[in-house]
């Protein structure tokens, strides 16, 4: 499996469709600015049910999907971004462990190969992932090849549960602070969250599933621009905003009686994608 298949549009094709998103979506160029500061906290979802392969190659398609997110945000001037491969309490169904081990198994050589190539350092969280779980071998292994790599940071939880990271806060100290958090085909994170490291993160619903195969370059493009959106929606207003005048009620109308909502819709593909997130006075969603 090919795990990032090359960019077949011409840097300025991309570049391109980059400044035409940014005008579909009501951003600036300048708001592009902001990605180096972006810190997602991605969690993988709809493996079994997104694909119409087996689960074991579904699980593949949600690693590929990562480092190809990874590389495109890269790409674009992001530095870094967390993902969530599965929590402790998903042993409560075992043939879907054995579908993650039996995935990540088969892909992982090339998957470290790919990261190294691409400038991108790993970085695994949870419960024994370094000795006593049962793909230590495999992430140390990563660790150490890519441990030289400067041009991306990628993190990992796995074998993971908030509780775990609450105990363990040494260890959680060393993850980036999370701007925003997505959740793929479900709209909650409860038993994944982070402590003490996305208390300023905004929170965006992406509906479909996490399957590589389905998504194409331009779809993590807009995705990215979508969490970026998310981000600067809420930057500065979290914790310290001291409102201007005339602006506390200006909020008041829209939110309150105007029951005001953001919608931006690109050209569907063959795989129509929907996202939505949140402002201080409403929701924004996102077809494409």
């Amino acid at each position: 499996m090919s795990l990032i298949k090359p960019i077949k549009k011409e840097e300025k094709e991309i570049y391109n469709f980059i400044l035409q998103s940014l005008d579909t979506m009501n951003m600036s160029v300048d708001d592009l600015e902001m990605l180096k500061y972006l810190s997602p906290y991605l969690i993988l979802d709809g493996h079994r049910t997104g694909t119409k392969h087996d689960m074991v190659t579904g699980y593949m398609e949600g690693a590929t999907f990562s480092l190809r997110f990874a590389s495109i945000l890269k790409k674009m001037g992001g530095k870094r971004a967390t993902f969530l491969i599965h929590t402790l309490r998903n042993y409560k169904t075992m043939d879907r462990m054995k579908a993650i081990f039996d995935g990540v198994e088969q892909i992982g050589a090339d998957f470290i190969k790919t990261a190294y190539k691409k400038n991108i350092k790993l970085t695994y969280y949870g419960h024994d992932v370094h000795d006593k779980y049962s793909l230590s071998k495999l992430i140390n292994a990563a660790e150490n090849a890519t441990g030289i790599c400067n041009g991306f940071h990628l993190n990992y939880l796995t074998n993971y549960s908030d509780t775990w990271g609450s105990e363990h806060k040494q260890q959680m100290d060393e993850l980036p602070e999370i701007t925003v958090i997505g959740r793929f085909t479900k709209g909650h994170y409860s038993g994944a969250g982070i402590p003490g490291k996305a208390s300023k993160a905004n929170f965006i619903y992406i509906q479909q599933a996490s399957i590589s195969e389905n998504w194409s370059d331009d779809q993590m493009i807009i995705l990215i621009l979508g969490l970026l959106k998310s981000h600067i929606a809420l930057h500065g207003f979290v914790g310290g905003k001291s409102y201007q005048k005339g602006e506390k009620e200006e909020i008041y109308r829209k939110r309150e009686e105007d029951l005001w909502e953001e919608n931006y819709e690109f050209p569907s593909g063959i795989k129509p994608k929907r996202m939505t997130t949140f402002t201080p006075i409403g929701p924004v969603t996102i077809k494409f």
